[in-house]
């Protein structure tokens, strides 16, 4: 069976006649993408500069806070959950070099990021 359908595919293939492209066949794909749109830039809802300020604030609030505020102060008691805030008694400057470390890398992070996706989308 198999050297029947062999037989009748090299009869069918002798038949045909190789095509071949026309001799501006890659002048023509290269000017059809040439032509073509150029990929969408999708601008972000909130600038870099946008970005830097909000997290600017957000490290003089966290830092003004653990810096000016008592512990003891902050002390919150809900019913059936007392919450502990000894955390910020082992000191408020451990506490604050690491949120406002957090807070660089986070940003860090963040435009890192950003210019590894502009230079992907490019």
């Amino acid at each position: 069976m198999s050297n029947n359908i062999n037989k009748e595919l090299q009869e069918y293939f002798n038949g045909q006649v190789l095509e071949s492209p026309s001799d501006d066949f890659t002048k023509n794909i290269m000017s059809s993408l040439v032509n073509e749109k150029k990929a969408l830039i999708i601008k972000p809802l909130i600038t870099r500069n946008s970005w830097l300020i909000i997290s600017s604030l957000f490290i003089l609030f966290v830092v003004s806070i653990s810096t000016l505020v008592n512990p003891a102060e902050i002390a919150v008691e809900l019913p059936k959950l007392n919450i502990n805030w000894k955390f910020m008694e082992l000191g408020s400057k451990k506490v604050s070099i690491a949120l406002l470390t957090f807070c660089i890398l986070l940003m860090l992070q963040f435009t890192l990021i950003t210019k590894r996706i502009k230079r992907i989308s490019y």
